[in-house]
């Protein structure tokens, strides 16, 4: 469960599907955000690979998860 305020939580660890909870948790504060990911989807040789990001979605968590953190930190 993430937390509601990460005053006592520096980062957030994301296994899930796509990368709403990794911006949910930076607008919640998270400084760090760690998420797995791979070049390709369908390669299916671990078990995280499901819910790794691709190259081009962690470009789409920096670039709205930078602007959204200084929001929330302002």
């Amino acid at each position: 469960e993430m937390p509601l305020d990460f005053d006592e939580y520096y980062g957030y660890s994301d296994h899930t599907h796509g990368i709403s909870a990794c911006l949910l948790a930076v607008a919640r504060g998270a400084n760090y955000v760690e998420k797995h990911f791979c070049l390709d989807k369908s390669d299916l040789a671990t078990r995280v690979t499901p819910f790794s990001a691709t190259p081009g979605e962690l470009a789409d968590v920096i670039r709205t998860g930078r602007p959204l953190g200084r929001l929330v930190r302002a």
